[in-house]
């Protein structure tokens, strides 16, 4: 991704992706320790809405503001990079938080 973006919006779209990722995989990480907190504490639903909220605000916010103040980050299609990003992370996140709510009633029967 990261080559396709020198190619179209040079260094500054290579500096774009790299920000975007570490959006994209701190929301994701965040997101799930949230999941995986509020699963522990029988509460699995609560905690995939807070993983969602965790997951969309955190990316859509830091986008909007590094846009507006880092004119090279606007220049390297930042929102656009953390589109792309952010639906490849979702995807990874979606299928380890169905194995960790899914895995919940099994762990609770055997402690």
């Amino acid at each position: 991704m990261a080559w396709l973006a020198r190619e179209r919006y040079g260094d500054s779209g290579v500096g774009a992706v790299v920000v975007a990722a570490v959006v994209c995989w701190a929301s994701a990480s965040l997101a799930m320790f949230a999941t995986l907190l509020m699963n522990r504490r029988s509460q699995a639903v609560p905690g995939v809405l807070l993983g969602m909220l965790i997951r969309m605000s955190l990316p859509l916010v830091a986008g909007m503001v590094l846009s507006a103040r880092v004119p090279w980050l606007a220049e390297g299609r930042l929102l656009g990079q953390i589109v792309v990003l952010y639906l490849i992370t979702l995807a990874v996140e979606t299928a380890l938080v169905v194995k960790i709510v899914s895995a919940a009633p099994a762990r609770a029967g055997i402690l």
